[in-house]
């Protein structure tokens, strides 16, 4: 937007052109080699139709589009101020005291004296049109004209990363960081206000009264949500040390989903039960584990502990946006009448369970019967597995969700692709004659890293070129 807004305050198409071209091709590329540790394996995903590029569709698009356009338009937040997720209010109207300050600069910028600095211009059109922009972008999928997120978040690359579309109130923010001073200066300009001494103070304690006033659930300590501070419980201080300090692979699967206090790392991956079952309700979760296969299916996710999470604050078992006892007393009796789940133990309320014998990391076997193979982590992306003889052919099963770009990768660079199981996962035919040290690598990061130099290289570039500059104009000034 400022590309194209300063140089049309100047008036001259010439200048307007070369400044356009040379400021896009720079702002351009600075971009795409700062971002290209993930834009270059989003592109490299494109071919192999990786998940990795299916990270959203239109329903979560639909699903986190709270904000509406008069909210983004007025800097007001859909949760404010409670900022739960999802709970969204009416519109407020004092917050229309931002847009009705930001925009009444248009009415005064004709015959400002102001306007014999070009940046005044520049400054005001260029702000007012990115928080249209950023406004337009930040109701996501919601009218007017919602179809043009839903084609964005479809067909434009690595557009899934804004599914959720209140990232875009930083633009609106930014704008009215320049639209408000700009239009508090030109408002001091007025003939009738330069009458009254210190004019200028008068109207900034009038603004920053009239912003404190919008404020006032901050200043009172009514935010809750995010902002709230918490107390981690016990529970969860002492199921973490348990866990952590718990050698081996296994996931931890959490009913109906993963608390915020959760322990979850590389080798002891979360699970959330609504990720298993779609859509999720309390009424689904009995069949669920009554299930003959429901054990199986647990076994082979590597799930070893199923938990059900306490719930202190009241986020996880809700009726109409309130903690429910009987929804908690319902998932726990399911849990406890599940007869492969063993209790282990209560720590206060939370309450966990044992599955028997889960799938470690890395299986070897035929025929749906696997057994333990020897092998390291070297990263979140790389593993190291020794392959021995076997009788005959077999699979060496990789217990992470598909994805074609993991690969079985020997001691010369020969790649074997994945292949996925039945159950979503990734395996790899093995014959007998493979036998040795082999690393299951995921390809992409490759790309991660080559990006990673790029954008290292980029930041040290501008670095001694800002330095190079200094230094011209120190010697210039001493001249």
């Amino acid at each position: 937007l400022h590309i194209i807004i300063h140089p049309i305050t100047k008036k001259s198409f010439i200048q307007f052109f070369k400044m356009l071209l040379l400021n896009l091709l720079i702002s351009v590329g600075l971009v795409l080699f700062l971002h290209s540790f993930w834009i270059l394996p989003v592109i490299a995903s494109l071919a192999t139709k990786s998940s990795f590029t299916s990270l959203s569709t239109i329903t979560t698009a639909d699903y986190f589009s709270f904000t509406r356009f008069e909210n983004a338009f007025s800097l007001l937040h859909a949760n404010w101020p409670e900022n739960i997720f999802g709970k969204t209010y009416f519109m407020r109207f004092q917050f229309l005291l931002v847009p009705l300050t930001g925009f009444s600069s248009l009415l005064f910028l004709k015959r400002s004296k102001l306007n014999n600095n070009p940046l005044s211009t520049t400054v005001i059109l260029f702000s007012g049109a990115l928080i249209i922009l950023g406004s337009f972008l930040a109701k996501g999928t919601n009218d007017p004209l919602g179809a043009v997120y839903q084609f964005l978040i479809t067909y434009v690359p690595g557009f899934v990363a804004f599914r959720d579309a209140s990232k875009f109130f930083l633009l609106v923010s930014i704008g009215y960081s320049l639209l408000l001073p700009a239009s508090l200066l030109l408002i001091a300009e007025k003939s009738f206000i330069k009458k009254l001494k210190q004019a200028l103070l008068y109207i900034v304690l009038f603004f920053i009264v009239a912003w404190f006033f919008l404020h006032i659930p901050a200043w009172k300590g009514e935010i809750e949500g995010t902002f709230k501070q918490r107390t981690v419980p016990s529970e969860y201080t002492e199921l973490y040390s348990e866990i952590t300090g718990d050698g081996g692979f296994y996931r931890t699967l959490w009913v109906p989903r993963i608390s915020r206090f959760a322990p979850s790392t590389n080798q002891h991956p979360a699970v959330s039960l609504t990720s298993l079952i779609s859509p999720y309700d309390t009424d689904s979760l009995p069949s669920f584990f009554e299930d003959t296969e429901s054990e199986k299916y647990l076994q082979t996710l590597g799930i070893r502990y199923v938990i059900l999470p306490s719930d202190p604050y009241g986020e996880l078992f809700l009726d109409d946006r309130e903690f429910s006892q009987d929804m908690f007393d319902q998932t726990k009796s399911v849990l406890d009448q599940t007869s492969y789940l063993t209790f282990v133990k209560s720590i206060n309320n939370l309450s966990i369970y044992s599955v028997e014998d889960p799938w470690d990391k890395v299986m070897v076997g035929t025929n749906n019967i696997f057994n333990h193979v020897a092998y390291s982590p070297i990263s979140p992306s790389e593993y190291s597995v020794n392959l021995s003889t076997e009788d005959g052919d077999y699979v060496l099963l990789f217990n992470e969700h598909y994805d074609p770009n993991w690969k079985l990768i020997d001691s010369h660079g020969n790649a074997v692709g994945s292949v996925e199981t039945e159950r979503g996962m990734n395996s790899f035919p093995v014959s007998k004659e493979m036998t040795g040290t082999y690393r299951i690598y995921y390809s992409l990061q490759d790309w991660v890293n080559r990006g990673h130099r790029i954008s290292i290289a980029t930041v040290a570039g501008l670095g001694i070129y800002w330095l190079l500059r200094l230094r011209r104009k120190h010697d210039y000034d001493r001249s």
